[in-house]
């Protein structure tokens, strides 16, 4: 059963290049391929701030969790905010996969503890923010 989220995630001294063909290439329903922990897509974005510092200091922060093992990130994606307050800068956005030994309720805790840590308070619907970590996918 896959559930979905979403999440970012970035690897310090990652290049920044995203081998889809390699993304579910250690399924965690295959053993025999080296997976032994449940695989998760996390989506990332920023739109305050020095925004790649944020994705990559939340994919630090994240990665550093005993359960959590960082595998690779996509690069970073410019977009124009959709909905929500006018005036908003553009959001700077990344995916990551990852590996973890974490339950799907408990990841969503986890990234919601990571956002607070940079600041991020929900009080405006679609509203700028520091960082927005989502799981897209977990399987």
């Amino acid at each position: 059963m896959a559930f979905m989220f979403p999440l970012w995630v970035v690897l310090a001294g990652n290049s920044g290049n995203f081998a889809s063909a390699d993304l579910f290439r250690h399924h965690p329903f295959c053993p025999s391929l080296g997976c032994s922990m449940p695989v998760c897509l996390v989506g990332a974005g920023s739109n305050l701030g020095d925004r790649a510092e944020n994705l990559t200091a939340a994919a630090r922060q994240l990665g550093s969790h005993p359960q959590v093992d960082m595998v690779t990130m996509s690069r970073f994606h410019r977009t124009s905010p959709v909905g929500g307050p006018g005036g908003q800068g553009d959001f700077l956005n990344a995916a990551m996969r990852v590996e973890t030994t974490l339950a799907p309720p408990a990841l969503l805790q986890l990234l919601l503890e990571v956002e607070r840590t940079f600041g991020r308070r929900r009080t405006q619907r679609w509203g700028p923010r520091t960082i927005d970590l989502d799981i897209l996918l977990y399987v």
